[in-house]
């Protein structure tokens, strides 16, 4: 899926997979349910950042990643569970990877976390919500509507562990900024 979002020309991809396979620098490695995946090796990761950062191609490349993966997990987490699967495969990447600090990887992480929280996976939840908190508070600010989405977002798994008074301080907050 990531793949497809970085070199458009399917023709293009293919022959590029191909020449990298050729010489063991990635592989086809499919996920269990046989969806197409590939693996590329640690040194061609290494080596594509450096250059991509020296040429300045770097922060498009992280523009068109984080714009997949905003299109892959869908804004309604809880009522989608069409998107899980795709969603499971997709998260190790998030987890392992962090963007710069702006509104869309906030919304990313947003969108991840309640993509657990619609599992019921409320400890898997928390700490992308919290970080979605916390960047949109940093680069949105205390007061902006989508903050006050990612306090709504992080108030149910504080209450479903039991911290009541955490999760009212949340969603006072939130219906606060709701109301100016």
């Amino acid at each position: 899926t990531l793949v497809e979002g970085a070199v458009e020309d399917e023709v293009e991809r293919m022959n590029a997979l191909a020449a990298r396979a050729e010489v063991s620098l990635l592989k086809h490695d499919p996920f269990e349910d046989g969806t197409p995946a590939i693996t590329v090796h640690r040194l061609v990761q290494a080596v594509a950042r450096a250059r991509s950062e020296a040429n300045g191609s770097a922060r498009g490349a992280v523009g068109q990643l984080i714009a997949r993966l905003l299109a892959s997990y869908p804004g309604d987490g809880y009522s989608n569970p069409q998107s899980w699967p795709l969603c499971a495969k997709l998260t190790p990447h998030l987890l392992a990877w962090r963007g710069p600090e702006d509104a869309s990887v906030s919304e990313l992480l947003g969108r991840a976390g309640t993509h657990f929280l619609g599992r019921a996976a409320y400890s898997q939840a928390a700490p992308l919500l919290r970080d979605a908190l916390t960047m949109g508070e940093k680069v949105l600010g205390p007061e902006h509507p989508l903050t006050a989405t990612s306090l709504n977002n992080l108030a149910p798994p504080l209450r479903d562990r039991g911290d009541f008074a955490g999760a009212r301080q949340l969603f006072e907050r939130a219906l606060a900024i709701g109301e100016k």
